[in-house]
């Protein structure tokens, strides 16, 4: 016996459902899963297939979207791991489900859209919270790393969700609403764009810069409202001058000075107690732009620190789990101090503190996080050049593997290696030509979602898939649309940084929202850019 439902509950169930998935993405994977459980089940359930075969021969943007999934389908014919082949094929279903069942549903109502929405952006200041807590040392554990304080999903992937909650808040400030409500949403711009920079997400950080001057343009193209463009364009250009500032004195401390690198020619062979120094002065590794390899005798740092630490130097590691006799090197150097005794006994207390918490610069304490985290990328960049490994380090890293990806893509440009192939095949190359990535790094991907696509399916297939990026917003009429055109350029600009489609979260975020801009938007949402 069928049990049926009135239309409106299936509404609600279907609502509930977009809600789920909306709360889900940065706070929970079982959620996600249940959600889209669950908007299937009632899709199926509601039945009216005459109908939705109709919306779905209409919306011809639904099936070159869905045609996404069939290629990785097809890319199984030629694998060369059918396993992750069919894994793959699992892990992006959401690019079959969510366009074919919010493209063959009616669009929400504008309640109904503010409601989804709402949810999301709950979500975000949860999960954003949680984060910052964690990062902070105030509740849980303590990290080494703060890409490891976001407890329920990737920093990237928060920091993408970060991106969009800005954008949609955005959107308010340019609306006829009450001033309380403009407030609210300037306060959560401002503590999401701080969460972004305390973080050090650079990836959250290029696309909110990117995105919002982008958006910026085509609402001075579009609008002309000019006090709200003057506006907007003297934060933006206060934000760019703030980064230039910050990333300027980051490089003029890094980069070693004409005086120093005079005093490096004049090396002295022993300490002033009668030891020998050791000066390796091929080694690249600098702070604050001196040479870390030189002006070292080993006894005398050994005993000095061993009287001032309970981390012996030798075998010893940070709180983090670095060693502690790389770290200290560091430290010394950044400070100008020679590597001996004397250099020891003009440490402070809080300078034994900071060696033994990890702190590889005297100075970063008193930087920026974003000065101090382009200071780390000039230096990542820096040892990378100079031949050092790249492995662990999230910049010069992906240097590394996207070199090996275009390789691996001229290997098999048409068909490319097929679905799920990238491990394998990167690590294929890795043995025959070999590589400075530690092998525990060596199952990543490319790194670039455009160079994934090309690396398995092969570039024909990756210009399909830039196809299916705009051919559905021309298709739906959405490039006028604020919402709309956020999400897209925040989506390309992911693609370039990151394999955004190659995790559950990433793939799940991306089909989701990409099916709720296009197909979901309330009717006449199409003709401006700010509604």
């Amino acid at each position: 016996m069928k049990i049926s439902l009135p239309a409106s509950w299936h509404r609600f169930l279907y609502v509930f459902g977009l809600s789920l998935t909306a709360a889900g993405l940065p706070l929970s994977k079982f959620l996600i899963s249940v959600s889209v459980f669950w908007i299937g089940i009632n899709w199926l359930w509601e039945g009216d297939f005459a109908a939705k075969w109709r919306r779905f021969k209409s919306r011809p943007a639904v099936a070159v979207l869905m045609g996404v999934f069939v290629l990785h389908l097809v890319g199984l014919l030629w694998t060369n791991d059918a396993g992750a082949g069919w894994r793959d094929v699992r892990v992006k279903l959401p690019l079959l489900l969510f366009p074919f069942i919010i493209g063959t549903t009616p669009q929400l109502s504008r309640k109904e859209f503010s409601w989804v929405i709402g949810m999301f952006l709950a979500a975000v200041f949860v999960s954003v919270g949680s984060t910052l807590l964690v990062a902070a040392g105030w509740w849980q554990r303590e990290i080494s790393d703060l890409r490891k304080a976001s407890r329920f999903v990737s920093l990237i992937r928060l920091s993408l969700m970060a991106d969009l909650a800005i954008f949609w808040l955005g959107r308010v400030l340019f609306r006829p609403v009450p001033r309380w409500q403009k407030a609210g949403a300037i306060a959560g711009i401002a503590a999401l764009t701080l969460f972004l920079v305390y973080m050090q997400s650079l990836t959250g950080l290029v696309v909110l810069a990117a995105g919002g001057f982008l958006l910026m343009l085509v609402f001075l193209l579009l609008r002309r409202q000019r006090k709200a463009v003057l506006a907007v364009s003297i934060l933006f250009a206060a934000a760019i001058a703030y980064v230039a500032i910050e990333t300027t004195t980051a490089w003029k401390l890094f980069t070693p000075n004409a005086t120093q690198q005079t005093a490096d020619t004049q090396l002295a062979t022993h300490t002033a107690r009668g030891h020998t120094y050791t000066h390796d002065a091929l080694d690249p590794m600098i702070e604050n732009g001196r040479r870390v390899k030189l002006w070292i005798c080993w006894p005398e740092l050994d005993s000095a620190w061993n009287s001032r630490s309970r981390i012996t130097l030798n075998g010893g590691k940070t709180t983090g789990g670095a060693p502690i006799a790389n770290v200290l090197l560091r430290y010394m150097t950044s400070k100008g101090l020679r590597k001996d005794a004397d250099g020891i006994k003009q440490l402070t207390d809080a300078d034994i503190r900071n060696v033994e918490q990890g702190l590889c610069n005297a100075s970063w304490p008193e930087m920026s996080r974003l000065r101090k985290r382009m200071y780390q990328v000039f230096w990542e960049l820096h040892v990378y050049g100079s031949g050092g490994d790249p492995s662990g380090k999230s910049v010069t890293m992906r240097f590394e593997l996207s070199q090996t990806a275009l390789a691996c893509i001229a290997e098999a440009p048409l068909l490319g290696h097929g679905t799920g192939s990238s491990e394998k095949t990167m690590r294929n190359f890795y043995t025959r030509n070999g590589t400075p990535l530690d092998e525990s790094f060596q199952w990543m991907h490319p790194h670039n979602q455009f160079l994934s696509f090309a690396l398995t399916l092969g570039i024909p297939m990756l210009l399909y898939f830039i196809f299916s990026l705009t051919y559905p917003m021309s298709r739906m009429g959405r490039w006028r649309n604020y919402i709309s055109l956020a999400f897209f350029i925040i989506a390309v600009t992911s693609f370039l940084n990151d394999d955004t489609l190659e995790t559950q979260q990433g793939v799940t975020f991306f089909a989701y929202f990409n099916a709720l801009v296009l197909f979901a938007l309330p009717l006449g949402s199409n003709r401006d850019v700010m509604k």
